[in-house]
């Protein structure tokens, strides 16, 4: 079978997320593509900002401008 022996070659999971330069997932989180408009300084800005703290100002934003709300789901998990 092609590939049986991979596991006992292959590094740990966060061995190889640190050699991409990025970190796995917490619980409930998840990654996606979006579109967005605004001024081209905007997107520098974002460019200089790691995914995780973009989420963080992006959700710091939404919770100021009162687009924010609890989803059901998140709520009961809680």
């Amino acid at each position: 079978m092609r590939g049986k022996h991979l596991a006992l070659v292959r590094p740990p999971l966060k061995r190889r997320l640190k050699a991409l330069g990025v970190e796995a997932l917490e619980p409930g989180e998840e990654t996606r593509t979006v579109r967005i408009r605004g001024p081209q300084h905007l997107f520098r800005v974002l460019e200089g900002l790691s995914p995780k703290e973009r989420g963080q100002a992006l959700l710091r934003g939404l919770k100021a401008e009162r687009y924010w709300w609890e989803p059901e789901e998140e709520v009961e998990g809680a």
